[in-house]
């Protein structure tokens, strides 16, 4: 992620020696180009988030609006009526399924849970330790910061910024974490 010339590029070298292709990628023109060409040879299937008009075969993976109807929901219940300031950080937003989470957030706050916002939607691009500096960052800039949404890597770092800080009252969804 991040670099998606790169990507489309091995795309295109793999066409030369394989039959099929399974892929996460950023649903970028240039890797839905590289896809669909792949797919005159083969079959091409997007694995957890999907690519727009990739000439794909299938996707495979959740429903990430509903994932993140969910997070919004819990984070909402949690937060209780008095409710706050929400971050989501996503790893890249060019992945459609993070952006389709954020997406389900919003839709969510503002059908069931109108005390709830969500303030800041920041990219952590796939960083773990630039995860918990956004959490610093964020703690430092906004008092009613009450809740995080963590679709992507840095649960640890964003724990220890938020024990750092003495936060106890947080409000933290991770997602796909046991």
């Amino acid at each position: 992620p991040g670099a998606p010339e790169e990507t489309a590029a091995k795309i295109r070298g793999a066409a030369r020696s394989h039959d099929a292709l399974i892929l996460s990628a950023e649903d970028d023109a240039g890797i839905a180009a590289a896809c669909r060409a792949f797919a005159e040879k083969g079959p091409v299937v997007t694995l957890a988030t999907d690519i727009a008009d990739a000439g794909r075969l299938g996707y495979v993976g959740p429903d990430n609006r509903r994932a993140g109807r969910v997070a919004g929901d819990l984070m909402g219940r949690f937060l209780g009526p008095e409710g706050g300031g929400i971050q989501m950080i996503a790893g890249i937003l060019a992945m459609r399924g993070q952006a389709e989470r954020a997406d389900g957030v919003r839709a969510v706050l503002g059908e069931r849970y109108p005390a709830c916002r969500l303030v800041e939607v920041v990219e952590s691009l796939e960083d773990n330790r630039r995860a918990g500096d956004l959490v610093r960052a964020a703690l430092r800039r906004r008092d009613g910061l009450r809740g995080i949404y963590l679709c992507t890597v840095g649960s640890r770092e964003i724990v220890a910024a938020l024990e750092a800080a003495g936060r106890r009252d947080f409000v933290l969804v991770l997602h796909e974490l046991t």
